[in-house]
């Protein structure tokens, strides 16, 4: 009976340990160091994915990161006293968490794991998905070698761009037995930077967080998503590179949301010595560098950091003191003092436990019906859109989307379907180099679902100018010829509409008097069909 009895309890703490469910959409990841019960060492502590509720401040699982070896999956363990280390980042297209860390199991360190080799402890990358699964079987012996293993960061769950305390930016691929290549260890004025914090990516660009050096605090990586050596890291400009400076993670928005780029930077500071919050700094279109407009909480100590926008407001979530996973609420203006000086807390740490990175929960990727295939047929500076599927019955109506960066879609066109099953749009608005299509099928049941992605490369010129920039009296917006009218609407700095112009068929330049604006920041936002475009100016 005893046997029975022990054997019904292995049983049901097996089922307890691999309870976990797929992540929410809209709730917030944090890693957690340490079980509450083993003592937090730098020779190695369990990790934990802790999921709450934002809005009700309520955990919903917590999810336990390998410590033992499973299969091709191998242990994944951080020191529970080197504050630097147990960044967590989502990729951009919010399917993917990253974590780096030692692959070694709990309490097999006999020393500090930091000062051990990457080939006695090899250290190794997580990639979480949406469903809770855990892909920990990518180990590196030339990464983080007698230094920590701080972040990774993963744009589609096979490339890894890592950083630590020693060699700068690395690259590789868990598909692969390759190591890691160093992508940049120097700064755009050749000094050396080797000492990262944490690596992210905003607008298709890689940039890493250091408190290393006089050079650079938050600095882009190359162009776009770099994997091969001798790219250089630049500064943002305006960012201050000196001390007390002391950023780690970084959450770049755009307020409003319909904003064209990021024109709000909130950045986490753990300076111990009074200086450190959350800052805000603030795109200055003049300058072309980011001034300081505020901080929150000033005098704390934040390491984890991201947000959502919801039109002119910002939400952010962040890991305070290392015991705390707390939200702020900033409604002001993007270039104005945060209106928030304070916290809520969501959860406090444990006894025993400590808080590290903070990440949106990932999302699954979209699901295709069976049958839904796009095909792409350039032809005469236009391209059609073929698309064919079997279950019709089940569709409500297609939804045609356009991207110019594989991100960022809008909706081209709606089509009703009707009994047949082949479909064909023509796009006649071929305005970039670069256009990348998807139809998503929204059906009779409420859900949506996708087809794959089709890209198109071409030699286009978008054909807009605009000109003077700055200007005093007036800009012109010169065309090339166009065959059908273009909608031109004026908007301040907030996204406001200040006025509306109406460019008819054939008509390739158009005045546009500005001496009744005052001076700043303006776009022109215009519609070629129903491709929407936004330039810039500055009076």
């Amino acid at each position: 009976m005893k046997h029975f009895f022990t054997f019904l309890l292995l049983i049901i703490t097996v089922f307890v340990a691999n309870a976990q469910v797929p992540f929410t959409t809209g709730n917030i990841v944090v890693l957690r160091v340490g079980d509450g019960t083993n003592t937090l060492t730098n020779k190695g502590n369990a990790l934990f994915l802790d999921e709450y509720n934002p809005t009700t401040k309520t955990k919903v699982q917590s999810i336990a990161l390998p410590t033992a070896v499973n299969g091709a999956n191998q242990p994944i363990v951080l020191s529970g006293t080197a504050s630097s280390e147990g960044a967590l980042a989502r990729s951009a297209n919010g399917q993917f968490l990253t974590i780096a860390g030692y692959s070694s199991a709990v309490g097999a360190s006999t020393v500090s794991l930091s000062t051990t080799t990457a080939t006695a402890v090899p250290r190794v990358v997580a990639i979480v998905k949406s469903d809770a699964s855990i892909n920990t079987s990518k180990t590196l012996t030339n990464y983080a070698s007698t230094n920590n293993p701080r972040g990774a960061y993963s744009n589609d769950g096979n490339s890894v761009w890592l950083v630590s305390g020693a060699k700068g930016l690395q690259y590789t691929t868990v598909n692969s037995t390759d190591s890691a290549v160093v992508i940049s260890n120097k700064v755009s004025t050749g000094a050396t930077l080797s000492n990262l914090r944490t690596v992210g990516e905003y607008s298709g660009q890689l940039f890493v967080s250091t408190g290393s050096g006089s050079a650079v605090k938050i600095g882009a990586v190359g162009t776009g998503l770099p994997t091969d050596t001798g790219k250089l890291i630049t500064p943002v400009p305006g960012l201050p590179i000196a001390s007390p400076a002391s950023p780690y993670a970084f959450f770049a928005a755009k307020v409003p949301s319909t904003m064209p780029i990021e024109n709000v930077l909130y950045v986490a500071d753990d300076n111990t010595n009074g200086a450190g919050g959350i800052k805000k700094y603030a795109l200055n279109i003049l300058t072309n560098s980011y001034d300081s407009v505020g901080v929150i909480d000033a005098g704390s100590v934040y390491r984890g950091l991201t947000g959502v926008v919801n039109g002119t407001s910002v939400t952010l979530y962040a890991t305070r003191n290392a015991d705390s996973l707390v939200t702020i609420a900033d409604n002001a203006a993007y270039n104005a003092a945060p209106s928030a000086s304070t916290y809520t807390v969501i959860a406090a740490a444990a006894s025993g436990t400590v808080f590290r990175g903070v990440a949106l929960a990932p999302i699954s990727a979209p699901l295709a019906i069976d049958g839904l295939q796009l095909t792409l047929e350039p032809k005469n500076g236009s391209v059609n859109l073929n698309w064919n599927i079997d279950n019709i019955s089940q569709i409500n109506n297609f939804v045609i989307e356009k991207s110019s960066n594989g991100n960022d879609f809008f909706n081209l066109q709606i089509v009703k379907p009707t009994q047949c099953k082949n479909y064909t749009f023509t796009d006649k608005q071929m305005n970039n180099a670069l256009a990348y299509y998807r139809i998503k099928a929204t059906k009779k049941d409420g859900n949506s679902v996708y087809s794959n992605v089709a890209v198109l490369k071409q030699n286009i010129d978008q054909g807009i100018k605009l000109y003077p920039n700055p200007a005093k009296d007036f800009v012109v917006v010169e065309t090339k010829s166009h065959f059908q009218t273009i909608e031109l609407e004026m908007l301040n700095s907030t996204g406001k509409s200040i006025s509306k112009i109406i460019v008819p068929a054939n008509q390739t330049m158009v005045y546009i008097p500005i001496n009744n604006i005052a001076n700043g920041t303006y776009f022109i936002s215009y519609k070629i069909g129903a491709t929407k475009f936004i330039e810039q100016f500055v009076k």
